[in-house]
């Protein structure tokens, strides 16, 4: 982990000393403010389907939590906790596909956005890498930037869902390190809110979780953009993340502190004035927190598609992605 840190610092080093690239953060940014309406075109769609579809299994999750805690649960209580455990299988699963489902609805919209960028801008290093150059625009089509999803969508699926298990591992090395802290901090005797606590071990977990993901970011667009299989993409994006891994990173960072006051920000809105909790309060304020976390996720997306947009050139070429599966197998 200490490594990949380091790795991390020097190549950023290097990255800031060319004068040949600029700020992604900034130009990630900049695209965001000129096309806003673009990619919120882009966004819509991958939002509506998650935010069905993750009522409609959140439902189903709350049924048969209901029917366990009405039913069976006085009995579970004398039969041990494995009993429980088994009994409560269907809810973790389900709860599991939840993630899973929403993880691909992102996967849907980040491949819409590199298609979006790819299409926008020129794929001229020079055309957006000058100084304070706005990308050009080729009024793309927001049917189009999910072509590629819709000619493979098998591959799409595999890749998401291969991916998603790697962010398991990801969330399990989270928890180890999270739990580690907290014992550190329990014999240092250090006095720190309960609440507090939390947050910053779960921050720091985080940002040193994702300094090793990140090498991984464009797994997945490669994979459908250049119709190459997932391992061959994995390998892509760890040579594609050089010099903008530590831009990538903080992005992340930015983006997962955004995200989560993005989707708590709706409740708290709605506790301090006091407003009734009923069934159109509820989807509203579940459609407000998706609507709000999709906006701040949104300059995480364009910075790989920008840089996707400049390393791999016109990726929607068949004649490219031919020649791409034929170099990677």
């Amino acid at each position: 982990m200490g490594h990949a840190i380091v790795a991390l610092l020097k190549m950023e080093y290097e990255q800031t000393n060319s004068s040949d690239r600029g700020s992604l953060w900034h130009e990630s940014i900049a695209f965001y403010v000129s096309h806003a309406a673009l990619v919120l075109k882009v966004l819509i769609p991958p939002l509506v389907i998650a935010y069905l579809g993750g009522l409609v299994i959140a439902v189903r999750i709350q049924a048969l939590r209901s029917h366990i805690m009405s039913g069976s649960f006085p009995v579970l209580l004398s039969q041990g906790k494995w009993a429980y455990t088994r009994l409560m299988l269907p809810i973790t699963a389900l709860s599991l596909f939840k993630q899973w489902f929403l993880w691909t609805c992102y996967c849907f919209a980040l491949v819409g956005i590199c298609n979006l960028v790819g299409d926008t801008v020129k794929c001229d290093e020079k055309s957006f890498r000058g100084p304070q150059q706005l990308p050009a625009v080729a009024n793309p089509n927001d049917m189009t930037v999910f072509s590629n999803i819709r000619e493979r969508p098998f591959r799409f699926l595999s890749s998401a869902t291969l991916f998603f298990g790697l962010l398991i591992v990801g969330f399990i090395a989270m928890l180890v390190l999270a739990l580690g802290f907290n014992e550190i901090i329990e014999r240092a005797h250090i006095s720190i809110r309960s609440f507090w606590a939390t947050i910053l071990l779960t921050f720091c977990a985080l940002a040193l979780v994702s300094a090793v993901i990140v090498r991984w970011a464009f797994t997945v667009p490669v994979a459908i953009l250049k119709n190459v299989s997932f391992w061959s993409a994995l390998k892509f994006s760890d040579r594609l993340s050089d010099y903008c891994s530590l831009q990538l990173w903080l992005l992340i960072i930015e983006s997962e502190a955004l995200g989560y006051l993005a989707l708590i920000a709706p409740s708290y809105i709605l506790f301090y004035l006091h407003v009734p909790e009923t069934a159109l309060t509820y989807y509203g304020r579940e459609a407000a927190a998706l609507f709000l976390y999709a906006i701040a996720q949104a300059p995480l997306m364009i910075a790989i598609g920008l840089v996707l947009a400049t390393d791999l050139g016109e990726v929607q070429s068949p004649a490219n992605n031919e020649r791409a599966s034929e170099a990677w197998g």
